[in-house]
Formats: C-alpha cells, structure tokens, sequence
C-alpha cells in the first residue's frame, strides 16, 4: 500500500449504513473495498490467505444455521485444498490463491480465488444468497485482518 494514498474510511463498511450492514453484498462491492484499501497482491501474503479461510469457516457455519441454506463447508482433501502459489522466500506475497468449499450435492467448488492478472472472483457458481457468507468474510478480512 502507499504511503502517501489515502484509503478508505472504516466508517463506511461498518454501521449504520455501512456496506456490512447491507443485506446482500455484491462482488463488485468487495472488489472495490479491497481496491478502496490501496491493497494489491502485493500486500497478502499465504499467511493471510489462511487467516481468510478461517474467517470464511465462520461465516459458513453462521450461514448453515439459517433455515433453507445451503449446507457448506471448506474443502480440505488434498485436491481441494487451499493451494497459494508465492514467491520463493518465506513471508513472499502471493502470485495467486484458491480456496474450495464443498456442499451438499457437490465438491471442490471454489470459494474465493486471487487469479494470477489480478482479478478476485467469489463462488461464481452461488447465487446471491449463497455468496454471501464469502463476501462477508472477504469484507471483514479487509479491514480486520489486512488493514490492522
């Protein structure tokens, strides 16, 4: 992040009327609240992309408590795995990252991916209720996680 830019203001993701008090969050909403941060690849190292991975194991479980959810939860066999691709040293931030989840009825989806050009994506195959638990976790590892 630079020095000299200014990021965004706390007070507009948290309440009242923040973007988490939203009751749907959007991709593009998180894509730009990372943007917003001044964060780039460059600032996330393979560290953070676990911390995520928590984060998202708890909205998940939140997620599955709501009558009518879809049941999910994160991958963990080998294959689907979290797999980070960094630089050679330790500490080195990432070149890309991916994060599965499995549900009832499938395995292996991804939850949330960092692609090698730049571009995040968020369960492109959920519908907009079923991402949330994504998005919320991604906002909140923004500015709790990443922006400490």
């Amino acid at each position: 992040m630079s020095e000299s830019a200014e990021k965004a203001d706390v007070s507009a993701v948290y309440p009242p009327g923040g973007l988490y008090a939203k009751e749907s969050i959007t991709r593009d909403e998180a894509r730009k609240l990372f943007a917003d941060y001044l964060f780039d690849y460059s600032d996330v190292t393979g560290n953070d992309i676990y911390a995520l991975e928590a984060l998202i194991g708890i909205k998940l479980a939140e997620h599955n408590e709501e009558e009518g959810s879809l049941q999910m939860h994160l991958a963990h066999r080998k294959n689907d795995a979290p797999k980070i691709k960094v630089g050679k040293n330790i500490g080195q931030t990432i070149e890309s990252a991916f994060i599965c989840v499995d549900g009832d009825y499938f395995k292996g989806r991804e939850a949330i991916s960092f692609n090698s050009d730049g571009f995040i994506g968020f369960a492109g195959w959920a519908d907009d209720k079923n991402v949330q638990p994504f998005l919320r976790a991604f906002v909140l590892w923004v500015v709790e996680w990443l922006d400490r």
